[in-house]
């Protein structure tokens, strides 16, 4: 993804699709670890999303920062604002390592645009803002927007609501962010579409919503390659869809696409079954094909699930299929 002192000039479709890029990067990430904590979203982080949030995916900073194979994707697949962070957190004098919890990225629609959002968690009350502004008798005071100083990084805004929150972006999508906590725009809490999908899933190591739009491009991304599915027989019958990540003996990886109807649920279900048996059909690793024959897809009521459970030997084939990169884009 480009840095975000790009992202205004940017097209709202090339947004997200960058963004598909680091969702995957991130769910590879997660995939790899071999515990975590549950990625739970803060008051403030919850606080600072507005309610035209499109999709959502909440990390473990610390694992990723554990993990041997972090630095080579880092450098290979992770967008500039994950380095980003931590560069600005490091020109502060934190190590992020030991400051930085949780990272939380989203995507919100504004006025014809795709704003973007990130959200740090953890311990900042040391971070030399002095580093980022250097006061002077002509300007004694960094610039504000509604009363909160803005801050600026290598182009990066950046805002500290909390000494345990660090809200960053493009300017513009920093400003929203700053309206939605103070009330003059709605917040996350006012779409239930989203908040219905949160729910349950924070106690997850990794987690990702998506909303209804966002789920039909990835259904339909899923189902493309398996010619007997009709997508227009649930597509309209979307609602949105979560992924999540646990990590117990084995790795384990759920979708659940929640729909207005049983029988969308059902169909949906039996697209999905249909595009798992493609991709084995068409897996030449002998490993991946028998890991895909242990795919499991059901549907229960109104909603749809996949699911599949991999040693972690195996985890990153699961994770370079494209029947993966599907599902977490």
């Amino acid at each position: 993804m480009p840095s975000l002192r790009n992202n205004e000039q940017m097209g709202s479709q090339e947004i997200l699709v960058k963004f598909k890029t680091l969702l995957f990067s991130l769910g590879l990430l997660a995939l790899t670890a071999v515990s975590a904590e549950a990625a739970e979203l803060g008051a403030m982080a919850q606080a600072v999303l507005p309610a035209t949030t499109r999709q959502i995916i909440s990390i473990d900073y610390q694992r990723l920062g554990t993990n041997p194979l972090a630095k080579s994707f880092e450098d290979k697949a992770l967008p500039p604002q994950m380095r980003d962070v931590g560069a600005l957190l490091k020109h502060g004098g934190l190590d992020p390592q030991h400051t930085l919890n949780h990272l939380t990225f989203a995507t919100f629609g504004d006025k014809g645009r795709v704003g973007f959002v990130g959200i740090a968690e953890g311990s900042f009350q040391n971070l030399k803002k002095t580093n980022f502004f250097r006061p002077t008798k002509l300007h004694p005071h960094p610039p504000q927007y509604n009363g909160v100083d803005l801050y600026e990084s290598q182009g990066l805004t950046f805002i500290i609501p909390d000494q345990s929150t660090l809200v960053f972006g493009d300017r513009s999508s920093v400003k929203k962010a700053i309206d939605a906590e103070q009330g003059s725009m709605p917040r996350l809490d006012g779409n239930e579409q989203m908040t219905d999908l949160i729910a349950g899933t924070q106690s997850s190591d990794v987690w990702s919503v998506l909303d209804a739009a966002g789920t039909r491009n990835m259904v339909g991304s899923l189902v493309k390659g398996a010619t007997q599915v009709n997508l227009s027989t649930f597509e309209n019958e979307l609602r949105g869809s979560r992924y999540t990540v646990q990590f117990n003996n084995d790795i384990q990886l759920n979708l659940e696409v929640l729909t207005h109807s049983t029988m969308a649920a059902a169909a949906l279900s039996t697209g999905m079954r249909a595009a798992v048996a493609y991709e084995q059909y068409q897996e030449k690793s002998p490993q991946l094909k028998a890991l895909l024959n242990n795919v499991e897809v059901d549907s229960s009521g109104t909603h749809a699930f996949l699911q599949v459970s991999s040693p972690e030997t195996t985890v990153a084939q699961l994770a370079s299929s494209d029947l993966m990169k599907n599902l977490t884009h």
